[in-house]
């Protein structure tokens, strides 16, 4: 009669209940295929199975939520507890110098001098207070104490064995692989065998996250993408694919922030690179499920990261689809009950003024119809004192501070540019009379006028900047002063070419040799301005650049197109004593836009950066400058 017992390795593999016959040692499965039957070795005290980490680190940490095999003894049970209780106390003993560490009051601001101490970039542990405190998250916080252990760290000694070697050398390492890493399966995901770092790097990287990017575009709330990172570590999480990007995002987006910075690790754009292909293998799935506010989160983030690589042309579809799916859930239309959820509508409306900017910027860009109209939008605009965490300051030679919510601007800014595509850059637009486009033209330019007056960087200097912010803030700065001069250059170009008669790309090869000799006097000064602040950035790492990339060719064929015209111009003053100088930053961004051309290996690139190339040639001859 079959006698069920432990089940060997064939019949756990294979789900089958595993029965042998007068106590054969080959069960009746392994008879059939007639091959032995292998039975588990594993120790009593060994831990289960779990999903990948860092090959090159002991310090990466399993995620598993099944529970220890049963010791088989007194013996190895008594071991088995006195190895847990010696990591309780150890993780008591951390938590006890850390637990009011959130609660500790804000440092005093840095001074300019520590700020410069580096070079050109403040020290990233002497983050200044911006009128609220935020608190820096440490590895300790993302363990709570009445957390299972053993869902966190395997004890001391197992590190050490046979066992640990063996299972370490069989999970992938993140900076080992790149766009061909193994694909992260539904079924990877739904068993907790997803990767994630230790939880030192985790806070880092979590902070980094929350400090210079959340606290000036609030893709996630706060507490919300902090308490579900945690969750993730300690096993709490959901089993979903979309639990685990979630986590996915925030670390990748700190791993890009820092690869901008100067004190960039070697490994930091390529494990940015790999969290991104992770999430890009799970999305075809989690696009087929209903449109929730964690997905759209996702989806943002993904086109965040793709928007700072080679592939950043990809990115407007995952923003597309964000923004489509916000109008499903009727993001675009005010809440008429905010008494039983005010935190959570509260950030259904940045999810929604998120994705309108990012999506109307890269349509107004390619001309081509936006996603949301603005006919359809019943909702407010974030107040600008709405959340002090969203604010920025910076001080000129004056000592005035003045504050900046670059959340507001870049929503304010959106709405300006929504108008010109739809009233001169659509088909409708493109069928109206000369006349009366030409008032539309000129109206948008007031209101643009009318959203510089109000951007407290307008009378900044470049210098007072850098002085003032930190480089995440810089590069914020960056990127808003690109999306004016973008919509700015766009529109008189459009203008000096007939384009709004008809479909024209004014940010082609041609377009922008043909324009930049008529429009070079009405937009210099902006121009001039977004290549000073661009130069501001670390070099070395191009991610900003990709965003940037069009307006800093159109400002830079604008810039030295002023210079080359001037010349030829009697009598014309157009102070430029200082031309060596600002031939150094032409020179400069034009070596950082040929070696994002290079690494894209884009021709169309390559076209355009030949045009700035040969207009900074002409600069050089016709003002007899050093050609070296």
């Amino acid at each position: 009669m079959p006698v069920s017992r432990r089940a060997c390795d064939f019949c756990r593999a294979h789900k089958l209940r595993c029965q042998a016959v007068d106590e054969h040692p080959s069960c009746e499965q392994c008879k059939k295929r007639n091959k032995p039957c292998v039975m588990p070795t594993l120790p009593s005290d060994a831990m289960p199975t779990t999903g990948p980490r860092d090959a090159n680190s002991s310090l990466s940490i399993p995620i598993s939520n099944h529970s220890t095999v049963a010791a088989s003894s007194s013996r190895h049970a008594d071991r088995r507890n006195v190895r847990l209780q010696e990591s309780i106390d150890d993780l008591k003993r951390l938590l006890s110098a850390t637990i009011d560490n959130i609660r500790l009051p804000p440092p005093p601001p840095p001074s300019t001098a520590a700020k410069r101490k580096y070079g050109r970039i403040a020290n990233l542990n002497e983050r200044r207070d911006y009128g609220i405190s935020r608190p820096r998250f440490t590895a300790e916080d993302l363990v709570s104490l009445e957390m299972d252990t053993r869902n966190f760290a395997p004890p001391s000694s197992y590190i050490q064995s046979k066992h640990w070697e063996a299972r370490q050398a069989e999970s992938p390492d993140p900076r080992q692989q790149t766009s061909q890493s193994s694909i992260m399966t539904l079924k990877d995901c739904a068993s907790g065998r997803s990767y994630l770092p230790h939880p030192n790097e985790g806070s880092s990287l979590l902070n980094e996250y929350l400090h210079d990017f959340n606290s000036r575009i609030p893709l996630f709330a706060p507490e919300a993408i902090y308490n579900h990172v945690r969750d993730c570590y300690s096993g709490a999480a959901d089993k979903t694919p979309l639990s685990w990007i979630l986590t996915y995002v925030a670390l990748a987006i700190g791993h890009r922030l820092r690869a901008m910075s100067l004190f960039a690790a070697a490994d930091d754009a390529s494990n940015a690179e790999w969290y991104l292909n992770k999430c890009l293998n799970v999305l075809p799935d989690l696009l087929l499920r209903e449109p929730t506010l964690q997905l759209i989160q996702v989806l943002l983030g993904v086109s965040v990261l793709l928007q700072t690589s080679t592939r950043s042309r990809k990115a407007a579809l995952f923003v597309s689809t964000a923004m489509r799916m916000a109008q499903d859930l009727g993001y675009n239309e005010a809440s008429q009950d905010r008494d039983g959820r005010p935190s959570e509508d509260n950030q259904e409306a940045h999810v929604f003024w998120i994705a309108f900017f990012m999506d109307t910027a890269m349509n107004l860009c390619a001309t081509r119809p936006n996603t949301q109209k603005l006919v359809d939008i019943n909702l407010p605009l974030p107040s600008p004192s709405s959340s002090g965490s969203l604010v920025l300051s910076i001080s000129d030679d004056c000592s005035i501070d003045r504050e900046i919510n670059i959340f507001t601007l870049h929503a304010s800014l959106a709405l300006i540019q929504a108008e010109a595509l739809e009233e001169l850059f659509s088909v409708k637009g493109r069928q109206r009379s000369a006349s009366l486009a030409t008032n539309t033209f000129k109206s948008i330019l007031a209101e643009l006028d009318v959203w510089r007056g109000t951007n407290p960087l307008v009378g900044s200097e470049a210098t007072s900047i850098l002085n003032s912010m930190y480089r995440s803030d810089v590069v914020h700065s960056i990127n808003l002063e690109a999306s004016y001069f973008g919509i700015l250059y766009q529109l008189h170009a459009a203008n000096a070419l007939g384009g709004f008669t008809r479909r024209l790309d004014v940010f082609s090869a041609d377009a922008l040799m043909s324009a930049a000799g008529s429009i070079c006097f009405d937009i210099h000064e902006d121009a001039q301005r977004l290549l000073d602040i661009a130069a501001l950035t670390s070099q070395a790492n191009v991610s900003v650049n990709w965003i940037t990339i069009h307006a800093l060719l159109a400002a830079l064929c604008t810039a030295m197109t002023y210079h080359i015209l001037g010349n030829r111009v009697p009598d014309a003053i157009l102070g430029t004593p200082d031309l060596d100088a600002k031939m150094l930053t032409y020179t400069e961004i034009l070596g950082v836009l040929e070696l994002a051309a290079s690494q894209a290996k884009d021709t169309d690139l390559a076209s355009k950066i030949d045009v700035c190339r040969h207009l900074h040639g002409l600069v050089k001859e016709g003002n007899r400058l050093d050609q070296t």
